[in-house]
């Protein structure tokens, strides 16, 4: 037979593992993952990487860099239609692009 103070003392133990279980879970990844601004950055990047350009020319090539990436992506999805629709897919996609390449160069020139 248990001797009540051994019980008891079971008990406290029990209660105080459940309440630092349940602290650890709940407070301490809230302290754990503090959001930077900079949570992308590397050690060793240069911090030239991370200055954003603002001139005509730069807006241009992130313009033109997210045009090509649509392309990419639309002809990924091209890659998954009919054998019949390829052809036409891909051409769409194309003309897409081309039509974004030159919204791309109007817009950039208008941000001057």
């Amino acid at each position: 037979m248990i001797s009540p103070s051994t019980q008891n003392a079971r008990s406290n133990f029990v209660v105080t593992t459940l309440l630092f279980l349940t602290f650890n879970s709940v407070v301490c990844p809230s302290f754990a993952y503090e959001r930077h601004d900079n949570d992308i950055e590397q050690r060793g990047d240069p911090q030239r990487w991370y200055q954003e350009k603002s001139t005509p020319q730069a807006y241009l090539a992130t313009l033109k860099k997210e045009a090509y990436a649509v392309y990419q992506e639309s002809i990924l999805v091209c890659k998954n239609v009919a054998t019949a629709d390829r052809k036409q897919c891909s051409k769409d996609a194309k003309s897409q692009l081309q039509q974004d390449l030159a919204n791309a160069k109007t817009t950039s020139e208008h941000s001057r």
